[in-house]
């Protein structure tokens, strides 16, 4: 139970990784099933999916491993999970400038830890915001962009697939995109 190491036992808090001067903390997914599968997103429209046990644990206070091999002036811009034995309706995409899509999660193949990866849509001039594994029994999705918060119907999101561009989803200029079910 590697939990543990994380109880907040100061009121500075606990730090929970190892930063490089100008790095940050971009996602934080709790798992405790080995068979989950992690699907990592660059800002350039790539992506890596591979399993949780690809990640060594390495105790709390250090960097970790590398999640996807990136290019200078590129970032990791979010990640999310797939539980095994989920039902999935796809995986959700959206841009800063708001377009968006669900992809089937069959078109996500799986890479290695640490490679460049595999594109997730067809961007033009876009940075890729955000992902998100939707499971088939939800019907809404939160999501905050610019400080405001949408409640979105997942049917108003079209089902393309994963090379494709997406439709406007909402109204964005916001690089800060946080997406909930």
């Amino acid at each position: 139970d590697y939990i543990g190491e994380y109880t907040v036992r100061s009121k500075k808090g606990t730090a929970t990784l190892k930063l490089d001067d100008g790095d940050s903390l971009v996602a934080v997914i709790l798992s405790s099933d080995d068979d989950d599968t992690v699907v990592v997103i660059s800002s350039t429209d790539y992506y890596n999916c591979y399993p949780l046990t690809d990640i060594a644990y390495t105790g709390r206070a250090t960097k970790g491993v590398k999640a996807i091999k990136l290019k200078e002036n590129e970032c990791i811009a979010n990640a999310t999970i797939i539980r095994e034995n989920t039902p999935y309706m796809g995986i959700l995409s959206l841009t800063t400038s708001g377009q968006g899509k669900i992809s089937p999660l069959e078109e996500y193949n799986e890479t290695s830890r640490g490679v460049k990866g595999t594109q997730v849509m067809n961007l033009k001039e876009e940075v890729l915001a955000a992902v998100l594994a939707i499971p088939a029994s939800k019907e809404k999705v939160f999501i905050t962009s610019n400080n405001k918060t949408i409640f979105l119907p997942l049917s108003a999101i079209p089902i393309q697939g994963r090379m494709t561009s997406g439709v406007k989803v909402i109204d964005s200029k916001s690089k800060n995109i946080i997406m909930e079910i």
